[in-house]
């Protein structure tokens, strides 16, 4: 559990960046969520909320919110009866994001590489798709810095080394599941 400063730190980010249609209240199960998921150095940019596209397999419509952070965008689906779920995609793996507005509502679509894509329709905050979709634009296009190892320090890996490290990344939601697979069955020469 996030400590007493961590939870102020959140809810005070929450207040500055969130649509103004939205009561103090709203979504209040996926903001007290980001008090887990969110790490100590990660901050808020900025967040929509809407409901998630029909072509789930969920049975219900189901509400959710996106979040910009400094480092990632995360879905979080706070649902009925204690179920959760959270979807992420680090910036350094978003291939690209799309609002769309229609006379009343609009949606946000952000794609990752390799082919995943997450999408809040029936939004009716016009000016925060926008605002959304250009945060995590301006963090997508912002330079990595290559880390640069001398060649004296490295070292032959393991074929299981190699696939613990990729488990990792893929845990940490630098890569995605398909791109773990793909490398996981290159290594093993399948």
């Amino acid at each position: 559990m996030a400590d007493y400063s961590k939870k102020n730190r959140i809810d005070s980010q929450w207040l500055q960046v969130k649509p103004n249609r939205w009561d103090n209240g709203m979504h209040s199960g996926e903001r007290k969520m980001l008090y887990d998921i969110l790490d100590d150095d990660e901050s808020i940019m900025s967040l929509v909320g809407g409901n998630f596209r029909k072509d789930t397999d969920r049975l219900l419509y189901h509400k959710g919110i996106a979040v910009a952070t400094t480092k990632r965008v995360i879905f979080v689906d706070k649902g009925l009866f204690g179920s959760t779920e959270v979807m992420e995609l680090p910036y350094p793996t978003i291939e690209g994001v799309t609002y769309s507005t229609g006379l009343f509502r609009g949606g946000v679509e952000v794609k990752g590489i390799g082919g995943a894509s997450y999408r809040l329709e029936d939004m009716f905050e016009k000016d925060s798709m926008r605002v959304f979709a250009d945060c995590v634009r301006e963090h997508m296009n912002r330079p990595t810095t290559p880390t640069i190892t001398p060649v004296a320090n490295v070292t032959q890996e393991s074929i299981p080394d190699q696939i613990e490290k990729f488990h990792g990344l893929f845990e940490k939601g630098v890569i995605t599941q398909e791109e773990f697979e793909a490398k996981k069955k290159q290594l093993l020469g399948l």
